[in-house]
């Protein structure tokens, strides 16, 4: 049975039935603080339904690959492998600047997390932005890709400029930094999101 071409009506193309059952099935989800926070993370130029079209196609294209999971416990997991629980500030004493590294609070942590996810998936080289954020989201939850490098470098240089918390003095130090990673990364899974 062929389709006229010439025919005036325009017709309502799905790409896969699939992919539409999951808009209906998320949509409630995109009035939630993560999801919103994702979103204008994304947004570029003012165009924020552009951004949640993203997402979702994103949240598709996971729930392809992974089909026995949830696309937003995917994403949660890919948040919670990227959260980091240190950071380096800057501090001047006597001229000279120093990074110190210091404790991130809850919110800040999902703020660098979810910057870093969209920051690491513009920088990739496939050819849409649903397709790299959604193959970021997959390297995240497996613990791999650029984001997942980016927390582990930070790490890195927060164990080079340990001894330089001595500078801060002690009604500004939230807590003593421990940089054991394997503690920090087990205590952020038993707290979960």
């Amino acid at each position: 049975m062929g389709v006229n071409i010439f025919s005036n009506r325009k017709k309502k193309i799905k790409l896969s039935t699939g992919r539409v059952v999951l808009a209906k099935h998320f949509k409630p989800y995109f009035k939630a603080t993560l999801f919103q926070k994702i979103v204008n993370q994304l947004v570029k130029g003012g165009k924020k339904t552009v951004a949640l079209k993203v997402l979702m196609k994103a949240l598709s294209l996971v729930k392809i690959q992974l089909p026995y999971l949830n696309p937003i416990s995917v994403l949660r997991i890919a948040l919670t492998n990227i959260l980091p629980l240190i950071e380096l500030r800057v501090w001047i004493k006597s001229g000279k600047s120093y990074r110190i590294p210091f404790f991130v609070s809850g919110t800040r942590r999902f703020l660098l997390a979810i910057k870093w996810l969209v920051e690491c998936a513009r920088n990739r080289k496939e050819r849409s932005m649903g397709d790299r954020l959604a193959l970021e989201m997959l390297d995240a939850f497996y613990y791999k890709g650029s984001s997942v490098k980016k927390k582990i470098e930070l790490y890195e240089l927060a164990a080079l400029n340990r001894p330089f918390l001595s500078f801060v003095p002690w009604d500004r130090r939230f807590k003593k930094v421990n940089l054991n990673l394997q503690k920090n990364v087990k205590k952020t899974f038993k707290k979960g999101i």
